[in-house]
């Protein structure tokens, strides 16, 4: 793993491709493109720069939504600052000259969710919750951006369990639901 320009920021974009590159292959690579991606959790932005290049169509956007702030990585501020500028660079490398793009957005999902209709943004196709990793958290977040979803629009979330039970989750996609027609699936 390689260090970013502060030696507390790993650089963990190997981390996605080990664990989640295939599982995201198996269940979405085989859906049609579509014009709209949300993303809550972007880190660095592996699994958004992913998204962006293999789900969305031309002249597509991929949102990601994160704080990037004292909250984060055990109030690491330098770890933050660092992870925040490879997200940075990383999105504006993917933007320049691309037919697609991304939009990073920088706030916490329980209020950028919330005041989403409220701006410009596009509804989006696909909502990806990989936020906290802990249940509470991931359900707010699920429930906010379903109802953000097109009609038909899918619905993935990312390694949840509650710390008390000793683990963190199955790497990958743990779950993966179509939107229905403005309710939730049962």
């Amino acid at each position: 793993m390689r260090k970013s320009a502060t030696d507390n920021a790993p650089i963990s974009r190997k981390w996605f491709e080990a664990h989640a590159v295939r599982p995201w292959t198996e269940h979405l690579l085989s859906l049609p493109k579509v014009g709209c991606y949300l993303e809550t959790g972007v880190y660095e932005g592996s699994s958004l720069i992913w998204a962006a290049k293999h789900l969305l169509a031309p002249g597509g956007v991929a949102y990601g939504v994160d704080p990037w702030d004292e909250t984060c990585l055990g109030g690491n501020v330098e770890r933050v600052r660092a992870v925040h500028a490879t997200a940075v660079e990383r999105a504006e490398r993917f933007n320049d000259g691309n037919d697609r793009s991304i939009v990073l957005i920088q706030g916490r999902s329980e209020v950028e969710l919330r005041l989403w209709d409220r701006s410009d943004r596009l509804r989006p196709d696909i909502v990806y919750i990989d936020s906290v990793h802990e249940a509470p958290e991931a359900i707010l977040d699920y429930c906010l951006g379903w109802r953000l979803l097109v009609v038909g629009g899918l619905r993935v979330v990312d390694d949840i369990a509650p710390k008390r039970m000793g683990r963190r989750g199955k790497h990958g996609p743990l779950a993966v639901a179509p939107a229905g027609q403005g309710r939730p699936t049962r």
